[in-house]
């Protein structure tokens, strides 16, 4: 099995970007939100991730950062928002 490199690094892909790319093949993401312990605390991860994605970033900074964005993807599913953004919006009026 040949191994698939891509990026400027020439790395293989991280599983980041095979993950983002099965839910968007088109590559359709303007940015990132960064989120969890590993990418606050560690600067040379969160620095691989930009420069692989090649976009702009922030950190995420809810305390349950993934029980929300999870919230926002119920939210949506359901039917109570039509989008991700407008759920994020939703959301963050109340926190």
């Amino acid at each position: 099995m040949r191994r698939q490199t891509g990026g400027k690094t020439g790395m293989p892909p991280g599983n980041y970007e095979v993950c983002a790319r099965r839910l968007s093949p088109e590559r359709r993401w303007e940015s990132l939100v960064l989120s969890g312990g590993l990418v606050q605390y560690c600067d040379v991860l969160r620095e691989l991730i930009i420069e692989r994605f090649d976009c702009p970033a922030r950190l995420c900074t809810a305390s349950e950062e993934t029980l929300v964005g999870l919230l926002m993807l119920v939210l949506v599913a359901s039917g109570r928002f039509d989008s991700v953004a407008a759920a994020n919006a939703g959301v963050g009026s109340r926190q």
